[in-house]
């Protein structure tokens, strides 16, 4: 569990939420399932969707706020967007030297929710808010994958056609249809960036392109088998474009901070070394403020990827990110092309995927066999 600061921007003191696998079906979990589960601990997302055949998950969610926030009630809030299931409990308050710390066990039936399970916790001193956890993710299944971060990410489905039964939002309709000149039929996407009343980035994909639509995206066991390897493709199609968006937007924000800073350090008056510490520092308040969508284990990861010989140093990662969003841009985009594809390694990712890459190739040189088992269709050189 992260530390915790004494407090955070507008009075709000800074949170932090646990969540910890104890059973599946009432019986301890293996280590194999413990291992799959701290996988994602440290993002703060559970992989249930990796573990098979469970039908209930007893789950401890531990709370901890400072103790000068004189915290007095803890509420934890559990929602499912797929199923509208929405819970809402009061934390048991228990025992600690340095933060006040609230706990209780709690049964996720499965068959109540879907997709994904969202759990925070809001911190009161006589009913007035002092604190707001950060959000912990609990993926039931596969209907959408925590690849990274896919929360950062919602995806809406419209039929890009003018005058069509589900058109694309009207904001959008002119830059889209008419400025670009898209046709219904494309294979496109579009992204909205994140504003005041939508916090994600929104990924819009064109339904009306033959053999796209939101069933595609289900979960796999309501998929034929030939169906998956495609889905998956297309899926990893489309997160590609919306990572480099996310990727530059986290850029942008990294490269207005610490300013002062740099001045400071150009007119000689802090060393390299206090610009590196105090830039690190900085960047890390702005990622763990409640204010932020993105986390700053979040930006770590990326960091570690950005630059993978650097393992041993988080400060110097982010600094070197930071100094690079100064000047030479260019340079973080080919490392992040080139680290997005050491994580989305297909042959790593998608089940069977050679199986399928050479299904392709023997298509490809007229040796169809039993290929359409594999997949039906044509493929256009």
């Amino acid at each position: 569990m992260s530390s915790i600061k004494s407090i955070g921007r507008y009075g709000v003191y800074s949170s932090d939420i646990d969540v910890n696998l104890l059973k599946l079906d009432s019986k301890i979990i293996s280590r194999e399932v413990n291992s799959i589960w701290e996988t994602g601990h440290n993002q703060k997302k559970g992989l249930l969707n990796n573990v098979l055949d469970w039908s209930s998950a007893d789950l401890e969610i531990i709370g901890l706020i400072d103790k000068a926030s004189q915290c007095d009630r803890a509420v934890l809030k559990i929602n499912c967007n797929w199923t509208n299931f929405y819970n809402q409990i009061d934390l048991n308050k228990t025992d600690n030297k340095n933060q006040t710390q609230f706990n209780i066990l709690f049964t996720l039936d499965k068959s109540l929710v879907s997709s994904e399970v969202t759990f925070s916790i809001d911190f009161f001193n006589n009913e007035k808010l002092v604190g707001e956890s950060k959000v912990f993710q609990v993926f039931v299944d596969n209907r959408i994958k925590p690849e990274i971060d896919s929360s950062q990410f919602k995806w809406e489905f419209y039929n890009f056609e003018k005058d069509s039964q589900n058109e694309i939002p009207n904001e959008f309709r002119s830059l889209i249809q008419d400025e670009f000149s898209t046709k219904g039929q494309q294979f496109i996407s579009f992204f909205a960036t994140p504003d005041e009343i939508n916090n994600k980035l929104r990924i819009f994909v064109n339904e009306s392109f033959p053999g796209i639509d939101e069933n595609l995206f289900d979960s796999k066991d309501k998929l034929p088998e030939q169906l998956i390897h495609l889905r998956d493709l297309l899926e990893m199609y489309y997160r590609s474009n919306a990572y480099m968006v996310q990727f530059m937007n986290t850029t942008f924000t990294i490269k207005d901070l610490g300013k002062k800073l740099k001045e400071q350090y150009e007119r000689e008056e802090i060393s390299e070394q206090d610009l590196k510490v105090k830039v690190y520092e900085e960047i890390k308040e702005e990622f763990n403020s409640e204010l932020n969508q993105l986390s700053f284990e979040l930006i770590n990861f990326l960091s570690l990827k950005l630059f993978p010989k650097d393992k041993t140093s988080e400060r110097d990662r982010i600094y070197k990110w930071w100094n690079l969003s100064q000047g030479d841009v260019n340079q973080l985009i080919e490392r992040f092309n080139l680290a997005f594809q050491t994580v989305f390694d297909p042959a790593k990712k998608l089940k069977d995927f050679e199986k399928f890459a050479k299904s392709l190739v023997d298509m490809g040189d007229g040796n169809t066999g039993n290929n359409d088992e594999i997949m039906e269709g044509e493929i256009d050189d």
